[in-house]
């Protein structure tokens, strides 16, 4: 009798401590943006606001560690010279100009703190006509320059953390960066001209495993060869390929952007919306083009962002478009949400291109 007694009372004790963990440690729900509550800014980017004579202000990427610390990134068509236009920063209140310099453009950009972030593109050499890659670094303090002297323009940057961090552009080579160095691997095609191949976005997942889309050209662009290729524990392979040509457009899945949903599902945009599900491609979005962003922060909440000023919200069943923003004058590249904030980066498309950004959030209750 002692023993069942004292089993009961250590049962019983061990109810009770869950009980006041649980009550203790409450789970907090899933918040489903209702887009219809969003309250929106818009704000128009221009470097000549900056003291620059520009032709054009255009930032194409975005990250942000939250609403009052974001940064977009992309380049200015400087009149005379110029510094202006490389990257902004917002602070919750106002856009400043990043201290970027030289004739630079920056592609892409991806973060883990308010002081580490990373940013991808090249630099342009008048003396040797001809550009080189250019990753940037902040500490938090200043912009550090790393050396990839033999890499070509970078256009697409992807991590899962800050010791496996991904980059490429143009050419046969992608490169990874452990935090301390860079080093190149080969990517898994072969073309006969490498410079023609291009790299135009990365996504990584928890896991470490990479996947890319690659695009490769023949004849001034009449022929387009896409490759969606990976990268697990065995290496590198191509998971599917896809053609474009005169009287043939493949559409298989989204050749623009591929994003992992923190939820581990892969999202690629294009010519709709696609899901792929670890063996094929499910198209969840039809009927439009030239999307180009996508970013959420589940797989109930997510934003896409393309041409025409292009803007949608998907809830997890149901798309819901914000025709407010609907501009043949607008082209939208990327997005950022933490759920009770978006940002959405774009450009016009007249001349003096100009950087439009929207900001929206829940109101305060």
């Amino acid at each position: 009798m002692k023993r069942n007694s004292l089993i009961i009372i250590f049962v019983s004790s061990l109810l009770l401590i869950f009980l006041v963990l649980s009550c203790t440690s409450p789970v907090e729900p899933i918040r489903i943006i209702e887009p219809r509550e969003l309250v929106w800014e818009v704000d128009t980017i221009y470097a000549v606001e900056f003291g620059e004579p520009t032709l054009q202000t255009w930032m194409s990427a975005i990250w942000a560690s939250g609403p009052y610390d974001v940064y977009i990134v992309g380049h200015n068509t400087a009149v005379i010279g110029g510094n202006s236009g490389k990257g902004y920063h917002f602070d919750g209140e106002s856009w400043k100009n990043l201290p970027l310099y030289g004739r630079i453009t920056l592609n892409d950009i991806t973060g883990f703190s308010t002081d580490n972030i990373l940013t991808v593109g090249y630099r342009w050499s008048d003396n040797q006509n001809s550009s080189r890659a250019l990753a940037l670094q902040y500490n938090g303090n200043t912009w550090q320059e790393h050396n990839l002297s033999d890499a070509l323009e970078l256009q697409a940057i992807g991590a899962n953390s800050p010791d496996n961090i991904w980059a490429g552009g143009w050419g046969i080579s992608i490169w990874n960066y452990n935090g301390t160095t860079w080093k190149n691997e080969q990517l898994p095609v072969s073309v006969p001209v490498e410079d023609h191949l291009g790299l135009n976005s990365i996504a990584v997942n928890r896991q470490g495993i990479v996947y890319a889309n690659l695009y490769y050209y023949e004849n001034e662009y009449a022929r387009m060869t896409r490759f969606l290729i990976n990268r697990d524990k065995h290496g590198w392979g191509v998971i599917d390929t896809a053609i474009t040509e005169p009287g043939r457009h493949d559409i298989k899945w989204g050749y623009s952007d591929l994003w992992f949903s923190p939820g581990g599902t892969l999202y690629s945009v294009g010519h709709g919306v696609f899901r792929w599900n670890g063996a094929s491609w499910e198209r969840i979005f039809e009927g439009e083009t030239g999307l180009s962003g996508i970013y959420g922060t589940h797989d109930s909440n997510i934003f896409v962002v393309g041409n025409f000023g292009k803007v949608y919200h998907f809830n997890g069943s149901e798309w819901y478009s914000f025709d407010e923003f609907r501009d043949d004058n607008i082209v939208f590249g990327d997005v950022w949400t933490d759920g009770e904030h978006v940002f959405i980066v774009g450009r016009t498309v007249s001349f003096p291109i100009k950087t439009v950004v929207l900001r929206g959030k829940i109101p305060s209750q």
